[in-house]
């Protein structure tokens, strides 16, 4: 299916849906879903980054170089951030 009929499916799709909610639901009841839809992103981003906690909590390596660099902080063993991005310029990094 090319890109212009996806998109014609997707809106009439969208139109049988705003029908189908004006027909079953009350007003108060649109009102919370409206409400429920603005948060599915918000909540979306949370669950994301919450499965990448968890995904570096459950790596040994990943924990230990983020002990490293706490260690290199408490040394004040740091770096500026332009310093930072020259080094990366310099190895072609970025």
């Amino acid at each position: 299916m090319n890109s212009f009929m996806e998109a014609r499916r997707y809106q009439h799709l969208n139109q049988v849906g705003e029908k189908l909610t004006r027909v079953v639901f009350r007003q108060e009841d649109r009102k919370r879903l409206k409400i429920i839809a603005e948060e599915v992103p918000k909540i979306r981003s949370l669950m994301e980054e919450l499965l990448e906690t968890i995904d570096v909590l459950g790596s040994s390596q990943e924990l230990e170089a983020i002990r490293e660099s706490l260690e290199q902080v408490k040394k004040g063993e740091t770096r500026s951030w332009d310093k930072y991005v020259d080094e990366l310029r310099k190895k072609g990094e970025i």
